[in-house]
């Protein structure tokens, strides 16, 4: 099957439960003084955004401050995908 590369899919849904993998933030995000998940945590996902370099995600349990990003977006921060698994059962 090709890839729609116009039209990623998303990995995981809203709502599904994730545990963090990697919880090695740069120092921009160590001291822009905001939540962050810990390595080992598991957590749940409120939103979904594509990103150029794939998909962000918005947890429950995590809630920060909307601000300028990096991209010059105003939004609240998103966690890379990729820092992040599926919970199994």
């Amino acid at each position: 099957m090709e890839q729609d590369y116009d039209n990623p899919i998303a990995r995981f849904q809203v709502g599904q439960p994730i545990i963090c993998v990697n919880a090695k933030w740069p120092t921009m995000v160590a001291t822009a003084n905001l939540q962050v998940p810990a390595s080992g945590a598991v957590y749940h996902i409120r939103a979904i955004e594509p990103k150029p370099w794939g998909f962000g995600l918005l947890l429950a349990e995590i809630s920060n401050p909307i601000m300028k990003l990096s991209s010059g977006r105003v939004a609240e921060p998103s966690f890379d995908e990729d820092r992040f698994m599926p919970v199994l059962d």
